[in-house]
């Protein structure tokens, strides 16, 4: 997919530590902003022959639609691939069981918050913490409770959504933990 491509050659130079890794890009109708699947076959694959499928939304009929890529800033949507790359980061130094318990941790709300917060870091270790920041803020003002019509969907998409982002104000203390912005390396 083309409109990936550039965005995704941007965020893959603050990945120095990650190893080739074969990533495959598909847009699909999907409740989920983005999601990072191995290939099924692959689960049993030796982690440097994996290959990760991405997944992005290409539309649900709800207000999540607000925040699929092609609808996001620019920093926020280099942190949104961000954290898919940090996502197949975590992949990668998973054996078989472990990958196979992945998928019941993401699917898990509670179980993923640990998950979700060690993404988040990857993200920020890397140097991309303050496109975190901006994405942050922008899918809780745009999925914010008073603009959805449907409460119903609200109720159904907005946790899916949202659990998985680290809050502004927890980005910006990790900021001063890693070297990279006391260093402005990241600029």
């Amino acid at each position: 997919m083309i409109k990936y491509k550039n965005y995704f050659n941007y965020v893959l130079c603050f990945y120095k530590n990650l190893e080739y890794k074969k990533i495959r890009i598909r847009s699909e109708k999907t409740h989920h902003v983005a999601d990072v699947k191995p290939k099924p076959i692959d689960v049993i694959a030796a982690p440097e022959e994996r290959v990760y499928t991405i997944i992005f939304s290409s539309g649900t009929g709800s207000l999540i639609d607000t925040v699929t890529f092609e609808k996001l800033s620019v920093d926020s949507k280099i942190a949104l691939i961000s954290k898919q790359i940090s996502l197949v980061q975590e992949y990668s130094t998973l054996g078989f069981f472990e990958v196979i318990g992945m998928r019941f941790k993401k699917h898990s709300i509670r179980r993923s918050k640990e998950l979700n917060k060690d993404v988040n870091l990857y993200s920020i270790e890397a140097g991309l913490g303050y496109q975190l920041m901006t994405y942050t803020n922008e899918v809780y003002d745009k999925l914010f409770e008073d603009n959805w019509t449907n409460k119903h969907d609200q109720k159904k998409y907005y946790e899916k959504n949202t659990h998985s982002l680290m809050r502004y104000d927890a980005i910006k203390i990790y900021l001063y933990d890693y070297p990279v912005y006391l260093q402005n390396v990241y600029k």
